[in-house]
């Protein structure tokens, strides 16, 4: 399941180069997949972990992801990838990273990808007008689906680094906020 986040501006950064690098080599499919599996690998709660740490010397994340890309038998790319990764101290941002190169993915096939809270799960026809809405007959949209009953009603969609918030929840702190008087 995909998680609901932001993605930082370093990480679509490092994404964008090297989806215009793989796609200067054909390979940006081929990254695609090889990230798919370096991001099973970080699902792993120690190698996550492994990730974020920045205390961890720069020889043994070398090591580690070295180590990493041939078990995964990676592409060139993908390794050269990760190599400026590490000396450039931006492991911790490598699975964002990875959501950022599957959003240029899309956006090159046309695709649109959109994250949809809902408080109940999503009716045909909401899901059909949530569709026409982002983009309709024009594009191709995958909608993501998750429940969230403590936003109580209304509608929460992420597309890319955009949030379009009009859920009950959000509606009544701004009302309580604006009765206290606190903008």
């Amino acid at each position: 399941m995909r998680k609901i986040s932001v993605i930082p501006p370093v990480a679509r950064r490092y994404a964008s180069a090297l989806f215009s690098c793989a796609s200067t080599s054909k390979a940006a499919l081929e990254v695609q997949k090889e990230l798919k599996r370096i991001e099973h690998c970080c699902s792993e709660h120690v190698f996550e972990k492994f990730l974020k740490n920045p205390l961890t010397p720069l020889s043994e994340q070398e090591a580690v992801i070295k180590a990493l890309a041939k078990r995964l038998h990676l592409s060139k790319v993908t390794c050269n990838f990760l190599d400026l990764v590490v000396k450039k101290r931006r492991l911790p941002f490598l699975l964002s990273m990875i959501h950022a190169y599957e959003e240029c993915m899309t956006q090159a096939d046309g695709s649109l990808h959109a994250d949809v809270v809902t408080a109940q799960p999503l009716s045909p026809s909401l899901k059909h007008r949530i569709t026409e809405l982002l983009g309709g007959e024009k594009k191709n949209i995958h909608i993501s689906e998750h429940v969230d009953p403590s936003i109580l009603g209304g509608v929460v969609v992420t597309v890319g680094n955009r949030l379009f918030d009009a859920s009950l929840r959000t509606q009544l702190k701004d009302m309580y906020f604006a009765m206290k008087g606190i903008n």
